[in-house]
């Protein structure tokens, strides 16, 4: 972000950004879990609107599933996140297509893209935008 004029420690210092790892997020105490990952996503709303933002706005790379062989969970979790959360936010999930490919199953690019409201999918010669 620095490379592209964005002043990171202003930032960070106001509230505004905050990067997390996914250790500390998606897999906090070393293991995966639906229901804290959704109170996490809940706290960070309330401590953004406590500081006078009106919601959130969060992007994250989901490699660390496909790393951890939690391919079934990510699923799970994206379907979830639809149907449970009903908070200001707005996510962009972003996937690796190769990721996506290598795990062998054709059915999870359709479920992936049925998890999410909208679809971004780019490559080299453009892209295809969908919204469900």
């Amino acid at each position: 972000m620095r490379s592209f004029g964005v002043d990171v420690d202003r930032f960070q210092k106001s509230g505004a950004l905050r990067v997390l790892s996914y250790k500390d997020f998606y897999f906090k105490g070393g293991r995966f879990s639906i229901q804290e990952t959704m109170k996490l996503w809940k706290t960070l709303l309330d401590e953004a609107v406590a500081k006078g933002f009106k919601g959130l706005r969060v992007t994250g790379e989901m490699a660390c599933f496909f790393e951890k062989k939690m391919v079934k969970e990510l699923v799970e979790y994206e379907n979830a996140l639809h149907r449970v959360l009903e908070l200001p936010l707005t996510v962009i999930c972003a996937y690796d297509a190769e990721s996506v490919a290598k795990e062998g199953r054709g059915g999870l690019y359709l479920d992936l893209i049925k998890a999410h409201r909208s679809v971004i999918i780019t490559g080299p010669t453009g892209g295809v935008v969908s919204s469900y």
